[in-house]
């Protein structure tokens, strides 16, 4: 099943309501927004069921979910519709989870075996959170993390993890010692 989801359509409310499963700030919407242009999202998968009494759509096997400013695939995909407002609720994508997420010239990759995003605004306070677990990994440019879950508070701007293992690149620094290798330096005894 092949979804082309633009503004104006009868799904237009799932547009609107998919769309923020893109785990981008409000500021970064916003802009492409202002912008005039239009962003469509398109999914693509084998089967979809979409429950209207308990705003929950489910789309299985070879999802795709294709849009300017993230692209995402997975085998499983549920997505909890918000009551009102125009962001989804919680998402919980499964199964050879790959997300790709386009910045500034270059592109970050999050893989997983499950990935879950939950939205809301609590007392004032937005919560939104992007939890990858089963052998997850996060690489971009500066470097690569993986562990057995790592949480990335979105609003916060916070990554934690467990059982992490980080590699920084530093694009600046040399990477080899003063002898010209990249193996750890002996160092000299002392001159008697």
């Amino acid at each position: 099943m092949n979804l082309n989801l633009k503004n104006g359509a009868g799904l237009l409310a799932l547009t609107v309501l998919l769309s923020p499963l893109l785990w981008l700030r409000a500021a970064d919407t916003a802009a492409l927004i202002k912008k005039g242009s239009e962003v469509e999202t398109h999914i693509d998968a084998k089967s979809v069921r979409v429950d209207l009494k308990s705003r929950t759509a489910i789309y299985r096997e070879k999802v795709k979910v294709d849009d300017p400013r993230v692209s995402m695939t997975c085998e499983f995909l549920t997505a909890k519709l918000p009551d009102k407002g125009n962001r989804v609720d919680s998402i919980i994508a499964e199964t050879n989870v790959v997300i790709l997420i386009p910045d500034k010239g270059a592109t970050n990759y999050a893989t997983a075996d499950r990935a879950v995003y939950t939205y809301s605004i609590e007392t004032g306070v937005t919560n939104e959170l992007l939890e990858l677990s089963g052998s997850p990994v996060l690489t971009s440019p500066q470097g690569k993390t993986t562990g057995t879950k790592l949480i990335w508070d979105i609003a916060k701007e916070v990554l934690t993890g467990e059982d992490i293992h980080m590699v920084y690149r530093n694009p600046g620094a040399s990477s080899t010692n003063s002898v010209g290798t990249n193996a750890v330096s002996e160092p000299k005894p002392a001159n008697p």
